[in-house]
């Protein structure tokens, strides 16, 4: 069975950003626009913006990525 993760990020403004398997939407009160493209490339495109962060903005990111890392699976 194929399957997908996405995320939603909700603002105070009411606008929303949805990340998904290669695709990334913005919607505010006016406007839909969704971004189709290749996951490795989205993926390319996040690290690469996350180099050029302040340092706490990757901090930030690394806390999130730090509480949600999967246990490595063991082999036998």
């Amino acid at each position: 069975m194929d399957s997908t993760v996405s995320s939603t990020f909700f603002f105070k403004n009411g606008s929303t950003v949805k990340i998904g398997t290669g695709s990334v939407s913005f919607q505010d009160n006016l406007n839909i626009v969704s971004v189709l493209i290749a996951n490795d490339d989205l993926m390319d495109a996040i690290a690469e913006l996350l180099k050029d962060c302040d340092r706490s903005t990757q901090c930030r990111f690394l806390k999130i990525l730090n509480a949600s890392l999967k246990p490595a699976r063991v082999h036998s």
